[in-house]
């Protein structure tokens, strides 16, 4: 599955303007007074204000190989967030690595490679290296429903997980990341798994749909 385009919500439209684009160099290709749109990699990242808008989780893909570079890269502009003493992420069940970052709304950012896809990586990390957006955090207190809708009108599986606190559904080029929030929070800072709202536009092989997410239910439409 393809993330394309990705719409989220926040309170501090030219602060988040700001960090993405002169902080860590993503190119904007539309900007209005109520929104923002970044490229990123294969995907699109649209940013719309929006008042008592709450904080999400979403991930981005670099090659496996870049991890370090990343790391390093990523130190230079902003304070990653750490497990413990480790600024690195190990994820050998998903053969994956990670970094962490807050953005300026307190959205948890991760830039995370994964062996399966072999994306080629040359000798230095730069903005370019993002291939795309690859996840975006559900909150719900019913997971099973979320992925019998998303598994009967996409016809997505289940990438890790179970219904009771935490499923991955999809696969390594993109997952929604469902978490029931009464039963855990975010890794790796322990904050409040919130319902926050997004729309995003996928592509699986030939079918392409639109997922709108509010309030804790997950809408579907062809596109």
């Amino acid at each position: 599955m393809e993330i394309k385009s990705l719409t989220l919500f926040t309170g501090q439209l030219e602060a988040q303007y700001k960090f993405y684009t002169q902080r860590l160099g993503f190119i904007c290709i539309d900007k209005n007074e109520d929104s923002f749109t970044l490229n990123i990699g294969n995907s699109l990242l649209t940013f719309i204000t929006k008042e008592g808008s709450t904080p999400y989780h979403f991930a981005l893909n670099i090659p496996y190989k870049s991890i370090d570079d990343a790391l390093h890269w990523t130190k230079e502009k902003v304070a990653v967030l750490k497990n413990g003493r480790f600024e690195i992420h190990e994820f050998e069940d998903w053969q994956a690595r990670a970094v962490y970052f807050y953005d300026e709304d307190k959205n948890i950012v991760e830039f995370i490679g994964r062996k399966e896809l072999n994306y080629g990586y040359g000798d230095s990390f730069d903005i370019g290296c993002i291939k795309e957006i690859s996840e975006i955090g559900i909150a719900s207190t019913d997971i099973e429903s979320c992925y019998n809708s998303l598994s009967l009108n996409i016809g997505l599986e289940i990438y890790d997980g179970g219904f009771y606190r935490f499923c991955a559904i999809g696969d390594e080029k993109g997952l929604f990341i469902c978490v029931n929030p009464e039963e855990k929070k975010w890794y790796p800072t322990d904050d409040t798994v919130y319902y926050s709202a997004f729309i995003a536009k996928i592509q699986r092989y030939n079918l392409s749909r639109t997922i709108s997410y509010e309030n804790g239910k997950v809408a579907i439409k062809l596109q």
